[in-house]
């Protein structure tokens, strides 16, 4: 749902509802958050509350009867989270040392907003300098900050790039937000070639490097004790 006003006879209505404050984290559980409808140059014309969830790649609403008619939720069109196109990762990897082709940003993006893909885990840029020479480029791109949170919403970082012995030879500004299951980037063209943006090597993230431990057994609804089972 939106978080700012949207115009009157949108959303399939007259009064448009949206958001009073900002949605959750995963960590605030569930909350309640005033909705406001927006009639008559009064953005909170009609309100009720509702309860919301951050599921972590989605939310979840607890929605009422709205307190008159012709009221409706109504949901934001620009959300980069269900919005952006999807970027192969598999040879953006730091650990990648392929050059052939020497691929180059410049030249591959068009500026939007995009998902790394095609990896196991949750791909994301790195925050520290890669070597040279990898990603699939000769001056690969890194954060320079951490990434944000959820809360954070959508944050401008500086992107790097490393060539000649200087971590931040060439560099840009992009835009990142924290979709809570995965981060989405605004990508820019870089400022020359060949440069790239980089995805880090996620073999240490155990969200991608886990074993499967089956828990038919291990409700607490199960009472079979044949045998007695020991995690040590």
């Amino acid at each position: 749902m939106p978080t700012t006003c949207p115009p009157v006879r949108r959303c399939g209505t007259h009064a448009p509802g949206w958001i009073k404050g900002l949605h959750p984290s995963v960590a605030d559980g569930q909350v309640t958050r005033e909705v406001c409808y927006h009639w008559s140059n009064n953005c909170c014309r009609w309100k009720n509350n509702i309860k919301v969830k951050n599921c972590g790649a989605f939310y979840v609403y607890e929605l009422q009867k709205t307190p008159a008619c012709s009221l409706r939720y109504c949901v934001a069109s620009n959300d980069p989270c269900s919005n952006y196109k999807s970027l192969n990762a598999a040879d953006r990897l730091e650990s990648y040392t392929g050059q052939s082709p020497v691929r180059c940003d410049q030249r591959d993006i068009t500026p939007g907003w995009y998902r790394f893909t095609g990896v196991a885990g949750n791909p994301k840029m790195p925050t520290t300098c890669p070597p040279v020479r990898r990603c699939g480029t000769h001056a690969p791109g890194w954060i320079k900050g951490q990434h944000p949170s959820v809360a954070d919403g959508e944050v401008t970082r500086e992107i790097c790039y490393h060539w000649s012995n200087n971590c931040c030879r060439w560099k840009n500004n992009i835009k990142v937000k924290n979709c809570g299951a995965f981060y989405v980037y605004e990508l820019q063209k870089t400022p020359a070639c060949s440069l790239r943006y980089c995805v880090a090597s996620n073999s240490n993230n155990p969200c991608s490097n886990y074993k499967i431990l089956s828990a038919a057994d291990r409700l607490e609804s199960f009472t079979g004790q044949s045998p007695v089972r020991c995690d040590q």
